[in-house]
């Protein structure tokens, strides 16, 4: 295909209506990969650079990669990833879309309250102590004053 300005418009047309469906994350990935940045250097990013262009740690751009958590500011990534360049301006919009779509997609989940707490099954060897068992589960589960539990054992008892 001949490039033409035609041709470059229909391209770009196609890059933004798959932008639009991509999750943050996806979002994030995609200009890591396709080396977007707001300054003048080149190269590909990655968790940890990007983090320290932003001043977050690696670990929390590998949640917003992942779209775990919704980075709380989002005009710094603007800032390292487009800068002031007027070619990433659809970009930029389709990333704060995508930005606010997360966070209510993550605030969503948050406030939905099961009927019952989420608890892991009973242990098949669980013999007796159930007394004890429906004690700390009240204590947890009371709202009230912190509690604190302490879970001793040998190795290999499955404390976790």
């Amino acid at each position: 295909m001949a490039k033409t300005p035609a041709n470059r418009r229909k391209r770009a047309q196609t890059e933004d209506a798959i932008h639009a469906g991509m999750s943050f994350g996806e979002q994030l990935r995609w200009h890591f990969t396709a080396e977007t940045r707001g300054d003048d250097e080149t190269g590909a990013w990655t968790a940890s650079k990007f983090g320290e262009a932003v001043g977050r740690s690696d670990a929390a751009v590998r949640f917003w990669l992942r779209d775990k958590t919704a980075p709380d500011d989002l005009i710094t990534i603007e800032r390292v990833l487009f800068g002031n360049k007027s070619e990433y301006a659809e970009y930029r919009v389709l990333l704060r879309r995508a930005h606010e779509r997360l966070k209510r997609d993550l605030a969503a989940a948050r406030s939905k309250t099961p009927d019952e707490p989420d608890l892991p099954p009973a242990p098949l060897r669980w013999i007796g102590r159930e007394a004890e068992q429906a004690a700390l589960v009240a204590a947890l589960l009371a709202g009230g004053e912190a509690v604190s539990v302490l879970v001793w054992g040998g190795p290999g008892m499955g404390k976790t």
